[in-house]
């Protein structure tokens, strides 16, 4: 059997996502889930069910690294104002 283009792209990921995240590449690359194109060519490809997992926990991924950096942000201007303010009084002095 072959693969399709989805898959290796898929597994590229994963080595990626392993890269990034830190995690062990081998535990993401046995989640990976084919299913047959049924078309006669003898390829598997991606199933749909999977695909959908892997689109849902990439937005996860995506909104925490946004929720991370507005985090740090805020921590950058608290910590600038803290400068900024220090051994003064209300009143600039």
């Amino acid at each position: 059997m072959k693969l399709t283009d989805k898959v290796w792209a898929r597994v590229v990921q994963c080595v990626q996502e392993g890269m990034l995240m830190g995690i062990d590449v081998v535990d993401v690359l046995r989640q990976i889930d084919v299913t047959p194109t049924y078309d006669g060519t003898d390829t598997l490809t991606l199933s749909p069910e999977y695909e959908k997992q892997v689109e849902e926990m990439h937005e996860k991924l995506l909104k925490r690294a946004d929720d991370l950096r507005a985090e740090g942000d805020k921590s950058k201007e608290d910590q600038l104002w803290q400068f900024t303010t220090s051994g003064r009084d209300d009143r600039g002095n």
